[in-house]
């Protein structure tokens, strides 16, 4: 990195292959598995030993890799440190199998998804594998696998790898391949005499494993352990404390236990309405059924007295109590309705962009209501209400505040900057959470820290235009064309001032009137001032009509810069007779991302066709709502807003969407496409410009 080269780095570890790429000194992508970007990078972080392979070539800048070196440095220090703290006694170089005899005579006691964290356990795998193939993400994993030691369903395999006592070691690097602290490995390394010779060691005759039973008539102990604690959480998943799943038998009393349910209220109050609706329910009965106790908390008064066991199946167990609860007064059961609605336009000019938004909102909940989402023990349904802006101001504030009037949890859009000027202060004045995507840099000071961007505002866009153009340019001739809009002059003033820190100035900056209509002599001021790229901050008339001046004054020496307004399918089919056309996006297509394809596939398969914009943005929203809802058990405005801006939200598309104080993204991507024959081919990408 210190040469500034470009290279790539190879690291093999068995069957295993990583990839760090280096893009003139800088890390711009990281692949492990079917891992990429920073978390690729973390992942190798975990791995203890390697064979590595250097190779300096030219490689494309795909910058998946948002920060700068030190940036990155102090980014891996944070997330050892993160590790080291939720992996307690464990290290990446542990390996823990299962102790089946336990985990047999729980049985069904443990959850699904339990297993499914200690299936992976296999014996043989390191613990920084298992990290790598868990569908979990990395803390998670860890915290499931702390917890599993804890209650005794993993253990470390024997025979392990010695700790190192003949040489001082770097505490970090002894925590990686062991167990110690960092504190104990420099207090036992501290008065090790570094000059004495390497102690031989001799083979050892393996010893044959004693399976310990325990003695007979010995009862098993009842299992204390909070499954709920145990079970990974995945995107869009809360759980509570579960109760254990056990066959009744003869004379044995406790709380009711219903297959396959979440009970928070397990012992229910003597009403003869109760006992009446159970008894009925539980007549239901099948060939295996399993049992499930329905008790009283008046069984005291009763001479605590064995609660009436019921067979039923593990439907009928799961409504009986249900009913039971309902009937008791308990803690009320019925779903969250979190409405989100979707100010966008459906018909007019951006009606595509619109529906575009719209259907991704739509899967999002499609899919949250259908995994059995939580929010503080209560099921979460999602409902997208949908409205049309048309394109237009006024609509869109007339929109607006029907959304607002209809109680909405939040809102999503509007898309673009002019509707967006006027609806944003007045939602922020009603205090409901608002997500967008129009760029106008001046848009998160109108939302008074109520509105949260969804995309890079225009001012990272101007800078990577600039950046890009200087890159493209072949004399460092460049010109730029503006429309009169508080979007074109925002675009051009940060391009103007990024070049400026360059030493250039564009030659010539031509500004457009209120009609948009380009000057006659255009190419004649292009060829005057020898320009050879034209970055352009207008919309797609003016880019075509500045295609047609180019083509037909045969001026294919120059290159055409836009913006993401004319990255469309109509222009990428347009024939290229230039030296290249090309456009920044921020909403960069989902296909991009790690999570990008999976996604496609659901689109496509629910609505018949591919996104045609930033369906994966609306998407993301969604799912960034309910994250922030589970985490702030609360669907109010404050509360989620508050939430968002301190949580990494889990989403699926782009993982890497954070909410800065000011509504902005942390780590806001920007792309360069290009066309090449008949679609948007991507040069690169990059949150760091």
């Amino acid at each position: 990195a210190a040469l500034g080269r470009s290279a790539v780095l190879t690291l093999i570890r068995g069957l295993r292959r990583g990839e760090i790429r280096f893009f003139r000194g800088e890390v711009t992508s990281a692949q492990v598995g079917l891992i990429h970007g920073q978390a690729a990078f973390h992942q190798l972080l975990l791995w203890t030993d390697a064979r590595f392979d250097y190779q300096h070539e030219d490689i494309v800048r795909r910058h998946q890799i948002p920060l700068p070196p030190e940036e990155l440095f102090a980014d891996a220090e944070r997330f050892l440190e993160g590790v080291r703290e939720h992996a307690g006694s464990l290290s990446p170089a542990t390996v823990l199998e299962q102790d089946v005899q336990r985990v047999h005579g729980l049985g069904k006691q443990i959850p699904t998804e339990v297993h499914g964290v200690l299936r992976m356990f296999d014996g043989h795998r390191v613990l920084a594998d298992i990290l790598e193939d868990s569908p979990y993400r990395v803390f998670e994993t860890l915290r499931v696998a702390q917890k599993a030691v804890d209650v005794g369903l993993l253990r470390p395999v024997e025979g392990q790898k010695k700790k190192a006592t003949w040489r001082a070691v770097l505490a970090i690097e002894e925590w990686l391949v062991g167990t110690e602290t960092r504190e104990a490995v420099v207090e036992r390394t501290s008065q090790l005499d570094i000059t004495a010779p390497v102690p031989r060691q001799g083979k050892k005759k393996k010893r044959k494993k004693r399976v310990r039973t325990p003695p007979a008539g010995t009862p098993k102990a009842k299992s204390e352990i909070d499954w709920g604690a145990l079970v990974p959480r995945t995107i869009g998943a809360e759980v509570g404390p579960l109760s254990g799943v056990v066959p009744a038998e003869a004379g044995v009393a406790g709380p009711p236990r219903v297959a396959g349910a979440f009970v928070t209220c397990l012992r229910l109050p003597a009403s003869p309405r109760t006992r009446m609706w159970a008894q009925r329910i539980a007549r239901t009965r099948t060939a295996g059924a399993e049992w499930a106790s329905v008790g009283a908390e008046g069984a005291a008064a009763q001479g605590d007295k064995p609660m009436r066991r019921i067979p039923c199946t593990a439907a009928a167990a799961a409504l009986a109590a249900a009913v039971a609860l309902a009937a008791s007064g308990c803690n009320d059961t019925s779903p969250r309705e979190m409405s989100v609605g979707l100010l966008v336009a459906q018909t007019g000019p951006f009606a595509a962009r619109g529906k575009d938004l719209l259907q991704g909102a739509q899967l999002a909940a499609a899919e949250i209501n259908a995994e059995g989402y939580l929010v503080d023990g209560r099921r979460l349904h999602v409902t997208i209400v949908p409205s049309d802006d048309r394109g237009e101001v006024g609509t869109a504030r007339t929109e607006a505040q029907r959304l607002m009037d209809a109680g909405v949890t939040a809102i999503i859009g509007p898309a673009n900057t002019p509707q967006a000027e006027p609806v944003l202060p007045m939602v922020a004045a009603r205090g409901v959470p608002e997500m967008t995507t129009a760029t106008a840099a001046s848009l998160m000071a109108l939302g008074q820290g109520n509105a949260l961007r969804l995309v890079a505002n225009d001012d990272k866009q101007g800078r990577a235009m600039a950046e890009f153009c200087e890159e493209v340019s072949t004399h460092q001739r460049i010109a730029t064309i503006a429309e009169a809009t508080d979007y074109g002059r925002g675009l051009a003033a940060t391009f103007t001032a990024t070049l400026a820190e360059k030493k250039l100035a564009p030659a010539p900056a031509i500004k457009l009137g209120r009609d948009g209509k380009l000057p006659a002599d255009l190419v004649a001021q292009l060829r005057a001032q020898h320009v050879d790229t034209v970055a352009l901050f207008a919309r797609e008339p003016q880019l075509n009509a500045l295609l047609d001046a180019l083509e037909a004054a045969n001026a294919t020496e120059i290159a055409v810069v836009g913006t993401n307004v004319v990255r469309n399918r109509p222009v990428a089919l347009r024939p290229v007779r230039i030296r290249g056309l090309y456009a920044t996006a921020t909403a960069i297509d989902a296909a991009e991302f790690p999570g990008g394809k999976a996604f496609v596939q659901r689109f496509r398969t629910r609505f018949g066709g591919d996104p045609v914009w930033g369906a994966q943005l609306s998407y993301d929203a969604i799912y960034a709502l309910a994250d922030a809802a589970r985490q702030a058990r609360s669907l109010d405005g404050a509360k989620l807003l508050a939430t968002l801006k301190h949580i990494e939200p889990l989403t699926r598309v782009n993982q890497q969407m954070r909410f800065a104080e000011n509504g902005e993204q942390i780590y806001p991507s920007i792309a360069v496409y290009k066309v090449d024959q008949g679609v948007w081919a991507l040069q690169e990408m990059s949150a760091a410009w």
